[in-house]
């Protein structure tokens, strides 16, 4: 009975530790997301920055700008396609337009940073955190 036990608790133990080292390291993806109310002259009223963190690295910082007609939606599209190209992957619905930004000048940045970053800057509005990675000194500047 001692055998058996011994055994049931090794193996216990062996499937925690396989299942442990198959999942990622907690905190290290993460999700951030920003907005802006805006009113500038091209009709852009609402923005959106939705940043994406794999095993710690940045993989996506896609915007999404709200316009205050389809027209304006348009124009904007036409006037990103060019700038972003295919890698943009543009998309317009009514007054809604979505594209991805090249991500290298963030590159370096941690979640922990660029939520920093977001919550000093006057015009962008924290509105969803999605990580354990917060540093204790960024959580302490904002209690």
């Amino acid at each position: 009975m001692k055998k058996f036990v011994k055994a049931l608790l090794l193996l216990t133990l062996l499937l925690g530790l396989l299942t442990a080292c198959t999942e990622p390291e907690p905190g290290k993806d993460a999700v951030l997301v920003v907005e802006q109310y805006v009113n500038l002259e091209n009709g852009m009223t609402y923005v959106t920055s939705t940043m994406t963190w794999e095993q710690g690295k940045l993989v996506s910082m896609r915007f999404s700008q709200t316009f205050d007609t389809q027209d304006h939606a348009a124009t904007a599209y036409l006037i990103r396609e060019k700038e972003l190209g295919d890698f943009g992957q543009l998309s317009l619905e009514d007054t809604v337009l979505s594209y991805n930004v090249n991500i290298e000048p963030w590159e370096g940045k941690t979640y922990a940073q660029m939520l920093e970053t977001m919550q000093n800057d006057d015009d962008w509005q924290v509105v969803e955190e999605l990580s354990g990675e917060v540093e204790p000194e960024a959580t302490a500047n904002n209690s």
